[in-house]
């Protein structure tokens, strides 16, 4: 089973994304990132469906909430 983290381990992880952050707007943001998106669509669009299934970047998260297997009897054919 796994630990929760503890608060030494949350305010880290803060840091960590807060660096992050600040590096990225060092590395030119949001300009920067659309250029590396055009010039490596292949890995942009890996990153970005890995951040849709994960739910990251607030990004919404849709949930199944049903499957359902439906046995379908198609209508004879007179042709």
């Amino acid at each position: 089973m796994a630990r929760r983290p503890t608060a030494a381990q949350k305010k880290r992880g803060l840091a960590v994304r807060e660096v992050l952050a600040e590096a990225y707007e060092g590395m030119g943001g949001i300009e920067a990132l659309t250029q590396w998106a055009r010039d490596n669509p292949e890995k942009f669009y890996a990153l970005w469906a890995k951040l849709q299934t994960a739910g990251g970047a607030d990004a919404p998260v849709e949930a199944i909430h049903k499957i359902e297997r439906v046995i379908v009897r198609p209508e004879p054919y007179d042709g």
